[in-house]
């Protein structure tokens, strides 16, 4: 039996960044157990900027996670907004520098609330 070896692909605002994600991207979604509420999904994507031009991420950005299946099929993993942009710089020496990008993202679930809250107007609710 071959060896199943995923590939993934890291799109920001409709920009493929694969080559400049870090080791420790992280997914996080759906529930831990069935007595637990659905969660919304977050991802973690750490760059690394290896050439000189640093790219420019804005809160609501879209991100999106794929990852090549064992039939060679991409399937989405993630998909979700920019809510944190954190800068640093990852090292720099005689060569230069090289600036790194964290990044948080959002699910859709997430916009759920924030999308609906507010609407209409609900009459005012007086204890006492």
């Amino acid at each position: 039996m071959p060896a199943y070896t995923p590939s993934y692909t890291f799109t920001i605002d409709g920009t493929e960044y694969t080559d400049q994600v870090l080791e420790n991207a992280t997914i996080t979604s759906g529930r831990t157990d069935i007595f637990t509420d659905t969660l919304t999904g977050y991802a973690s994507i750490e760059l690394i900027v290896t050439d000189d031009i640093i790219p420019a991420f804005e809160l609501k950005d879209s991100v999106n996670v794929k990852v090549t299946d064992s039939s060679g099929s991409d399937v989405d993993l993630f998909t979700g907004e920019i809510s944190a942009i954190n800068k640093s710089l990852a090292g720099a020496g005689a060569f230069g520098t090289a600036p790194s990008i964290s990044i948080q993202a959002v699910g859709s679930l997430a916009k759920l609330v924030r999308s609906f809250v507010g609407v209409d107007s609900y009459p005012s609710e007086l204890d006492g």
